[in-house]
């Protein structure tokens, strides 16, 4: 009898000590009953458009020619300012307002002929123009208003299959980005465009860098080739030198 009553204590202490009784451990889940979700984590726009974002670009534009015992080497220097001015909400996205100011405020141009001394002339003021521009965000895209069509600027989140229109940064002087670029790869934090195209003798390559971190694109670059006993060679570049964020 004692063995047995040893017996059912023990049997009640083993239970006492498991939480018998006590309501059991449950994790913690939804309201569905499920797991907890995980954040779903969404990339950055790649240019971020809010009211009162503004950026500021250094440009060079560069012509070299060269033939028989002469060349001839002209480059621009210049900036563009945009800020987003306004924005309103349409029935199928957003429409942005830019203000665009851009200007090449002097030219060094250097010429050589045969044995001679070059030359150089210095040129002040050479362009100046401002202009509003406007850009629509929709369908998982900006687009640009061109006259009096929408036509593709960049997507609002790249991809391996996204392409960039980029004849915006022409500013209504430069010729060199009115090519689509196909998306190259990814390098860090940065989406980089790249095209080569085959012209008249030579060659034509554009590559950009767009950092959404940095309010879009960083640094965009053109540069051809053409001819070989003469010929010419044709650069632009664009760099970005300050981004200040809108109002979210």
């Amino acid at each position: 009898m004692e063995s047995r009553v040893f017996k059912i204590g023990m049997l009640v202490l083993f239970l006492l000590l498991n939480g018998c009784g006590d309501e059991p451990t449950r994790p913690v889940t939804d309201d569905d009953g499920g797991p907890p979700a995980k954040p779903v984590y969404t990339p950055p726009e790649m240019f971020p458009l809010e009211v009162g974002a503004k950026w500021e670009y250094s440009v060079i534009d560069t012509d070299y020619s060269w033939g028989y015992e002469q060349t001839a080497q002209n480059t621009r220097y210049g900036k563009a300012f945009l800020e987003v001015m306004e924005v309103s909400s349409q029935q199928q996205g957003n429409s942005y307002s830019l203000s665009v100011s851009f200007l090449i405020d002097s030219c060094r141009s250097i010429y050589h002929w045969g044995y001679a001394p070059d030359t150089t002339f210095v040129q002040l003021n050479i362009f100046d123009t401002s202009y509003v521009a406007t850009l629509v965000k929709r369908d998982g895209e900006i687009r640009r208003l061109n006259a009096i069509f929408l036509q593709h600027f960049l997507p609002v989140i790249p991809g391996e299959n996204s392409h960039v229109y980029l004849d915006f940064y022409n500013f209504g002087y430069l010729t060199a980005f009115g090519y689509d670029l196909p998306f190259l790869r990814q390098n860090n934090s940065s989406y980089v465009f790249y095209l080569e195209r085959h012209i008249s003798m030579g060659m034509h390559t554009i590559k950009a860098f767009f950092n959404p971190d940095s309010g879009g694109l960083t640094k965009l670059s053109s540069a051809s080739t053409q001819g070989e006993i003469s010929g010419g060679k044709h650069g632009s570049h664009i760099n970005l030198l300050s981004y200040t964020p809108g109002i979210k």
